[in-house]
């Protein structure tokens, strides 16, 4: 099985034998062909000792849809598999409490299965440091809901572009003259 999960600055690739693992950084710039993707996930796939012919399923979840068609055709392209797409509609198990559904990522939905799945199912805060900083809380009977804010990286450059004394390159708000009376 080869997991794909698409942000907003970076694609995290791995497969469950944990040998495959790797991150296509700023890749949306230009937008990444599918051929493209094809060619990195095969120099990935090399650079493991793994061959693309041994995976059998993929799943990818994203929260950039228009990396969908893309990704979607090279993996029937280089894997002949029609990928599994994670989105808001399938049955998880989970109830997804939500003023907006519809708002809700695929990497948030993903956090709560595995942290749902993966520990003793007492109540837990699930915090992913992306692009954006989401907060999730989701109790043991498999309610979920949350929060986001801005990243990290996001909320630095704000400082940087917004606060003159944090801004190295804002020399040109210096005061010139001291006044005095």
């Amino acid at each position: 099985l080869m997991v794909m999960d698409v942000g907003n600055t970076n694609i995290v690739v791995g497969d469950t034998t944990a040998k495959l693992a790797g991150t296509l950084e700023d890749f949306q710039q230009p937008v990444r062909t599918s051929d493209e993707f094809g060619i990195i996930l095969g120099s990935m796939f090399a650079y493991s000792g793994m061959d693309m012919k041994d995976i059998e399923n993929i799943i990818i979840s994203t929260v950039v849809p228009p990396l969908l068609v893309p990704l979607c055709n090279m993996c029937k392209r280089f894997f002949s598999i029609t990928p599994f797409v994670v989105d808001r509609e399938i049955n998880t198990g989970l109830k997804l409490d939500y003023d907006d559904p519809s708002q809700i990522g695929a990497d948030r939905i993903v956090n709560a299965v595995a942290a749902h799945n993966l520990t003793d199912k007492g109540n837990l805060i699930i915090i992913d440091f992306g692009t954006a900083t989401t907060f999730c809380a989701l109790t043991p009977e498999g309610e979920t809901w949350g929060a986001i804010a801005p990243g990290i990286g996001i909320s630095t450059e704000a400082l940087f572009q917004k606060s003159g004394q944090a801004a190295p390159d804002r020399t040109d708000q210096t005061p010139k003259a001291i006044c005095r009376d």
